[in-house]
């Protein structure tokens, strides 16, 4: 799940997935969450991380079938 603008979207993947905010859509961003296929084993490991200019602001880490890793963005 992603939110920004005062919205969530979803989006499903399998393998790994990145997306890259830059300058203005950066700046509605608030918060994202990664989430294991619960339908898969418990072996998953998810994880989402903030970086801005280069430098990581957040970073968190779950695993198993129904792990969650939520990173809220840092306002500036």
């Amino acid at each position: 799940m992603i939110w920004e603008n005062g919205s969530s979207s979803s989006q499903q993947f399998s393998g790994s997935w990145s997306k890259t905010y830059t300058g203005d859509e950066a700046k509605d961003l608030t918060m994202l969450s990664v989430t294991g296929d619960i339908m898969g084993d418990n072996n998953q490991q998810v994880s989402c991380k903030v970086i801005v200019d280069g430098q990581e602001k957040v970073s968190k880490d779950a695993s198993g079938s129904a792990g969650t890793a939520t990173c809220n963005v840092p306002l500036f």
